[in-house]
C-alpha cells in the first residue's frame, strides 16, 4: 500500500523493527521512501496511533518528536472512539500480495 503526504509518496510495510521501535519513516528526500510498522503491533488502536505518528512526520518533518507523539496519541484515540480500526490481518495479506 502507498500513501501520499504533502506531495510525497511512501510505501507502507510491516517489518521486524526489534523490541523497542514501533514505527519508522524515511525522510521526504529519499527516492524509494517507506513507512515501516512493527510486526509486533497487534492491537488496532496502537497500530492506528503508530501509523498516524509516522504520517504526521511525513507531513511535518520539522516538528519535535514530543509534539508528534502527543498529537498521534490524541488523534488515534479520537478516531478509535469513532470506530476507526486497522485490520492487522488485512494489512499483512495486502503486503504479502505485493511481494
Amino acid at each position: 500500500m502507498r500513501v501520499k503526504l504533502r506531495n510525497n509518496t511512501w510505501k507502507v510495510v510491516r517489518s521486524d523493527l526489534g523490541s523497542t521501535v514501533r514505527g519508522e519513516i524515511d525522510p521526504p528526500s529519499y527516492v524509494n521512501k517507506s513507512i515501516r510498522l512493527s510486526t509486533r503491533l497487534k492491537k488496532s488502536q496502537e497500530l492506528l496511533e503508530v501509523f498516524i505518528h509516522e504520517c504526521l512526520h511525513g507531513c511535518f518533518w520539522d516538528l519535535d518528536e514530543e509534539v508528534i507523539d502527543r498529537a498521534a496519541f490524541d488523534i488515534a484515540k479520537a478516531l478509535h472512539k469513532l470506530g476507526a480500526r486497522i485490520d492487522v490481518s488485512q494489512l499483512d495479506k495486502r503486503q504479502n500480495r505485493l511481494k
